[in-house]
């Protein structure tokens, strides 16, 4: 049903992909510091300005960028992270990739999430499944795990400094990790893909913004998952939110442990 928004996708993401493989590891890659301190790259930087012309021009939609590009009209609404883990990318860490979603009136319809670094792709479409490229080429359809007891659970998180920023964050976080078989921290976009491939069984995130999390959490949907964020409807995109993400068989116990609201 969504073969040629799919398409599009991946049209946005093989130019991402040629953009930040062109500066990784690269000696004289120029970084700035945005206002929220966080830092932003040269390779963000042209990675939105071409994205941000095909949508507008070519695709005759709009754009909203995690870099400040706000273009285009209409209902159809490509919401792109240039490089999320740009911390990562710039120190020649190959954890870094191109977030893609496109949300047409009030439904995410597809999502593409790049890492080229890794060799990696993985990609959804509404009610059509989730789906990943692996390194040796291979296309094969994926699914969240089936365990079912957070005590034979392997979990993921952020960094633990955010916690810190919450009433005893790092004391909750602690706790619900204890509880658990295993658990690691692996952040940015990749905990939430080894968590819609059945590697991990739940991961969670203190402090990402929609366009950290809209391509993901259909990916994790799509296989079979649970996403819950602290967002509403309302929310503005570059608002930071909690957001938590399983197989399903224990999201409300995380949710307790972290002592976040389901409502």
């Amino acid at each position: 049903m969504y073969e040629e928004d799919l398409k599009k996708a991946f049209k946005l993401a093989d130019v991402a992909d040629e953009i930040g493989m062109k500066y990784f590891m690269s000696r004289d890659l120029k970084v700035e510091t945005k206002p929220d301190d966080t830092p932003v790259t040269q390779g963000d930087k042209e990675i939105e300005e071409a994205l941000t012309k095909i949508v507008v021009e070519e695709f005759g939609d709009s754009y909203v960028g995690e870099e400040g590009a706000r273009e285009g009209s209409g209902t159809r609404r490509w919401l792109i992270d240039p490089i999320d883990g740009t911390k990562n990318f710039l120190r020649g860490f190959p954890v870094w990739g191109s977030l893609i979603s496109l949300k047409e009136a009030d439904e995410v319809t597809v999502a593409c999430i790049s890492a080229p670094a890794l060799g990696r792709r993985w990609w959804a479409t509404k009610n059509g499944g989730a789906f990943t490229h692996d390194v040796n080429g291979k296309q094969r359809q994926i699914q969240v795990s089936d365990v079912k007891n957070l005590s034979d659970s392997f979990l993921l998180h952020n960094a633990m400094m955010t916690w810190d920023k919450q009433p005893d964050g790092i004391d909750k976080v602690l706790k619900l990790l204890r509880k658990t078989w295993r658990q690691r921290h692996v952040g940015d976009f990749l905990a939430f893909m080894y968590v819609a491939e059945g590697v991990a069984d739940g991961c969670f995130d203190s402090f990402p913004a929609l366009w950290d999390i809209e391509a993901a959490q259909l990916i994790v949907e799509e296989a079979g998952g649970a996403v819950w964020t602290s967002a509403n409807e309302n929310t503005p995109v570059d608002e930071r939110r909690s957001c938590v993400a399983s197989n399903g068989n224990f999201q409300e116990t995380i949710l307790e442990h972290l002592g976040l609201s389901k409502s």
